[in-house]
């Protein structure tokens, strides 16, 4: 008889790809795992890895059972969430996903709140490239994921949550530091720094420059780093709008763009999944905390920016 927590071992082993580091995400030891793999396989009389591989991977008999397997751990994990769901106070993890030109700025707005109105749910954050994110979602390791949309891909149901501007932001010494909005031609005569590769916002942001790449000297994976670096050498970076409201940027130091392009932000859920009085409750305190400023509803007045 197959288990689930032989079943369990076989999806870590297959997420993992090395038996120690399954063996850990499993709180066993090694020859356990790999005496319960073992058993698993002459029972069900195939092979599920190629061990001959560094790091191994599935065989291809292996590889349509794993894909079975994720489906029974899913039921099973729903089994037991409407057993829990049925107490009235809210409860149970949830593994969100956040993109890392949010994070900073969107989690201190509503944390405090939620972990108030609702001391028994346990929220379990990482910050993930988009790409790694829906990976991580698809394969049932994350929750929910905290992106920029939409994302055109029908694996996934999208919640839209808020649509913020994306912002010049310049050193104090600037020519353009009296302007009350900007152009797009008056950003393309800029030194422009930008974010690194893998990043969505990198992609929206050379969309408002029309320029598939640019001469920039410096990048980086973090927005801070970027504006430290327009405040010391010149030039000008991009800035989502909620990292106004968290940074110390003197006023005059952005501007906004005069076609108003604004990036969308929604919770992102597999089609399948069933934690949706969870992701309600995350849904509400998100929006109730988020600035008057920003725009929770789509509208004429903005452009939303493709993130491809």
């Amino acid at each position: 008889m197959i288990s689930i927590t032989q079943i369990q071992y076989v999806l870590s082993l297959n997420q993992t790809r090395h038996f120690a580091e399954a063996a850990k995400l499993c709180f066993v030891t090694q020859p356990t795992l790999s005496m319960q793999l073992q058993k698993l396989e002459d029972e069900l009389g195939v092979v599920l890895f190629d061990r001959s591989k560094n790091p191994i991977i599935p065989t291809p008999i292996g590889e349509k059972l794993i894909v079975q397997m994720k489906v029974i751990i899913a039921s099973v994990d729903k089994l037991k969430w409407l057993i829990e769901s049925e107490n009235k106070t809210p409860s149970g993890e949830l593994k969100v996903g956040v993109i890392p030109t949010i994070a900073p700025y969107l989690l201190p707005l509503f944390l405090k709140k939620f972990e108030a109105l609702y001391p028994k749910v346990e929220l379990k954050f990482h910050e993930l490239q988009t790409h790694v994110l829906l990976d991580k979602l698809s394969n049932d390791e994350i929750d929910v994921g905290i992106l920029a949309t939409p994302l055109h891909d029908n694996r996934f149901i999208e919640r839209n949550l808020y649509f913020e501007k994306i912002l010049v932001y310049l050193d104090t010494k600037n020519i353009l530091k009296n302007e009350s909005e900007i152009s797009e031609d008056q950003i393309n005569k800029q030194q422009i720094y930008l974010l690194t590769e893998g990043n969505c916002l990198r992609n929206q942001t050379l969309k408002i420059c029309h320029k598939s790449s640019t001469n920039t000297k410096f990048e980086s994976g973090n927005i801070e780093t970027l504006v430290n670096m327009v405040n010391h050498l010149g030039g000008i970076t991009f800035i989502p709008e909620l990292a106004q409201f968290h940074s110390r940027y003197q006023k005059n130091q952005i501007k906004e763009i005069k076609y108003h392009p604004v990036r969308e932000i929604s919770l992102v859920t597999r089609r399948s999944f069933y934690k949706d009085n969870l992701i309600e409750l995350l849904e509400k305190v998100i929006i109730d905390t988020l600035p008057e400023s920003i725009e929770t509803k789509k509208s004429n007045k903005f452009k939303v920016l493709k993130i491809d």
